[in-house]
């Protein structure tokens, strides 16, 4: 980063000579480095401005170990950081903004007639730099800024996506002692967040793509703020390459649980001496019947019950949704009808937490103990579980088991999609991979004589 300008002005044929260069302070040390030059840790960067045979020294505010320095170019070398976690590329931004500001001073100064000296130069150089400052809030601080948003158009699912991200991030910044600041967010950034989520968070490729979308949401958040700093658009073409993931975040691999119909039938007419797990089972079977989520039926009042039908606005998604009444999904709500909850709600309906744990017990007694195989990737690894259906019961599989058996009824996916509230066919893609009886029966009428 080297700079030596002649410029000639038309009205007095001025000639500007001057010198722009950064080095690295130096320092009395024995310790050499592995090319067998001096090396100084954490050493000062310093911008050198040489014009009309004075110099101004000039600290840019940043240090780097001498070994991550590259002498010839007065740069710091590519994916390197220094002891505060700053990455190079910020770095390096640093000191070519420093060049064009005090450039830009001296000649304007100049142009003018006015003279220069050390003095001036460095205070001007300073205010220049103060003006164009403001006050830079960390990642972390921006982040709650925008927790604090979500909170209040979000549902609290979402917005406690965000509150683990936070804790990620703060996680990351204490291993890695990368300043998380906006203008530090670059490829190397994410590769190494990414990094940090497989090794020390132990996640799976899944997880860790999710969390990858969660940030690059905040990130285009942040880029529409009106900050001085702002962040490096290269995440919004990043790509993770995670094996077993797509392009939007989901694994390929996702093992839809899900219950049978007879199984399903089986839940339904089981008889429970357990008080709260029968109504465990209540709630869960009126999931499974009509395709609602967990927190659509938790808030689900009796005002929403029609002649024949269900209608509500999902709080997920804030859809309009009509579900038609079954015989399953009727003999539960007239279970209750006598029953005051609180809220005039129409089930009881215990928290999510809770009820996912029940769902583990109800399982067992109900002895839902087919095998299921999962298989996830970690990195490059792929890792094949089985468990037994029950340990993998949630509130989600009622959805998931009303979809799936919808399907293989073969009703129309447009009419499913009205009933749940999905509009993305994506979303409904992995339920096509599981119907195997279906695929079999279907693959018999190729055993028909033709005529």
């Amino acid at each position: 980063m080297y700079f030596c300008m002649e410029i000639s002005w038309p009205l007095n044929q001025m000639l500007l000579k001057y010198t722009v260069n950064f080095y690295l302070e130096k320092r009395s040390n024995n310790r050499i480095d592995q090319n067998g030059s001096p090396a100084y840790p954490n050493a000062p960067i310093l911008m050198f401005f040489t014009f009309e045979g004075k110099r101004l020294q000039y600290f840019t505010g940043y240090r780097i170990d001498s070994w991550k320095w590259d002498p010839d170019s007065q740069q710091v070398r590519r994916n390197n950081f220094n002891k505060d976690g700053i990455s190079a590329q910020v770095i390096n931004d640093r000191m070519d903004r420093l060049s064009t500001v005090i450039t830009d001073l001296y000649q304007k100064r100049k142009i003018l007639d006015k003279p220069v000296t050390v003095q001036w130069l460095k205070k001007a150089l300073g205010d220049q730099l103060s003006e164009n400052q403001r006050v830079t809030k960390t990642l972390l601080d921006l982040l709650e800024d925008y927790i604090a948003e979500k909170r209040r158009v979000n549902t609290p699912g979402t917005v406690k996506k965000y509150i683990t991200l936070k804790n990620h991030l703060t996680d990351f910044q204490k291993r890695t002692r990368i300043n998380l600041v906006p203008e530090s967010v670059t490829t190397e950034f994410l590769q190494r967040f990414i990094s940090f989520l497989l090794e020390e968070k132990n996640f799976v490729n899944s997880t860790t793509a999710k969390t990858i979308k969660l940030l690059k949401a905040f990130l285009a958040w942040v880029s529409a703020l009106d900050l001085e700093i702002s962040v490096d658009q290269s995440f919004r073409k990043f790509k993770h390459n995670l094996k077993g993931v797509d392009s939007f975040g989901s694994s390929k691999t996702k093992t839809v649980i899900y219950l049978t119909w007879p199984e399903f039938q089986h839940l339904f007419d089981l008889e429970i001496p357990k008080h709260y797990l029968a109504q465990v089972r209540d709630v869960f079977c009126f999931l499974c019947a009509t395709g609602m989520r967990y927190s659509d039926v938790f808030n689900l009042k009796w005002s929403n019950i029609k002649a024949g039908y269900i209608e509500y606005t999902t709080i997920k998604t804030e859809e309009s949704v009509r579900v038609e009444l079954n015989e399953y999904s009727r003999a539960i709500l007239e279970k209750y009808r006598e029953t005051t909850l609180p809220g005039d709600k129409c089930l009881p309906v215990v928290s999510n937490q809770k009820m996912n744990k029940y769902l583990k017990e109800l399982g067992q007694l109900a002895e839902l103990t087919d095998m299921e195989n999962l298989v996830h990737y970690k990195g490059p690894a792929r890792i094949e579980t089985s468990q037994e259906k029950w340990q993998l019961l949630t509130t989600h599989v009622g959805k998931k088991t009303f979809i799936t058996n919808a399907i293989f009824w073969g009703i129309p996916i447009d009419v499913v999609k009205g009933w749940t509230g999905n509009k993305d066919d994506r979303m409904l893609k992995f339920y096509y991979k599981i119907l195997d009886q279906q695929r079999v029966t279907e693959m018999q009428k190729f055993n028909r004589k033709t005529v």
